[in-house]
């Protein structure tokens, strides 16, 4: 007579589902881990240019391609009709955060060219009208290619040049400072490394998922910015607290630096405090207005 086996016991066909789940589960964590980390780090909101945008950038506005790496940086520059009589000579760079596009910059760009000053904003790569998919070491290289353009392209001077960077901007701002010749830097809400800051806030949940793996580390470049600095944090800004935005001013080597806590607003909603706008202003007037040509 032949034996069969013994039916499986309740408690086999438990271990046998919670392993399963586990199996699920892990697999489900390395999808995320290998393609899913990029869409919590990156937030790009994509479009397709056209003249008519102009319009949305003001007086001046020209829309330029930018080569980069391989791949290429929609970017927007305006060039104001002021001469003679403006506040400011040179330009400001600004960089965007992790989260939407260049777009966002429009209120600032327009405020800035007010002042007779060029700007040019940029999408990084996989943003806005940019070709490719961003990275961390991409992201890098775009804010280089939109210094040189201004350099290399418009014949702009280094030191004519402030970059103004929000959050994840701040610390491409922050290399760009570090390793060429610039005017002044303006960081808004920056954090001194984004692995190290995302770990302090999620723990576990951080290395789970992958995102303490983007570094965006600013620690080795914040003692080489020589140049005039201003640091500003909201006084809600749930993710760069005050005390972190203190830590960067701290480690900067400039010596004419400041920081400005701005009263009421978080991380996303820096600009809508009158005193983010006064505090470029004050940078502008200890940098760019020494600049013009045939004056002091």
């Amino acid at each position: 007579m032949r034996l069969l086996p013994a039916p499986p016991t309740r408690v086999a066909r438990w271990t046998t589902k919670v392993l399963l789940v586990a199996m699920l589960l892990g697999l489900f964590l390395l999808a995320l881990r290998t393609w899913g980390t990029e869409r919590i780090v990156y937030m790009p909101e994509r479009y397709a240019p056209s003249p008519r945008d102009s319009s949305d950038w003001g007086p001046g506005a020209m829309h330029v391609a930018i080569p980069s790496t391989g791949e290429n940086l929609s970017g927007w520059v305006i060039t104001p009709k002021i001469k003679g009589s403006s506040r400011y000579c040179g330009t400001v760079l600004l960089l965007h955060g992790n989260a939407g596009d260049a777009r966002q910059l429009i209120p600032i760009a327009r405020w800035l060219a007010g002042f007779g000053l060029r700007v040019l904003a940029v999408d990084y790569r996989g943003y806005g009208g940019s070709t490719g998919v961003p990275s961390e070491h991409g992201l890098y290289a775009d804010a280089r290619a939109a210094y040189n353009y201004l350099t290399v392209v418009m014949g702009e001077s280094g030191d004519h040049i402030v970059v103004v960077g929000h959050s994840l901007g701040a610390s491409l701002a922050l290399d760009l400072a570090a390793t060429e010749d610039v005017g002044g830097v303006a960081l808004y809400a920056p954090f001194k490394a984004f692995g190290p800051a995302i770990r302090e806030r999620s723990g576990f949940l951080a290395s789970l998922l992958g995102t303490d793996r983007f570094a965006f580390d600013s620690r080795g470049s914040l003692p080489r910015v020589r140049e005039p600095a201003v640091v500003v944090v909201g006084a809600q800004d749930a993710f760069v607290r005050i005390e972190d935005a203190t830590a960067v001013l701290e480690l900067l080597g400039s010596i004419d630096k400041n920081i400005v806590v701005v009263p009421g607003v978080g991380h996303n909603t820096l600009w809508q405090g009158d005193a983010a706008w006064d505090a470029l202003e004050r940078l502008l007037d200890r940098t760019l207005v020494r600049t013009c040509r045939g004056t002091s």
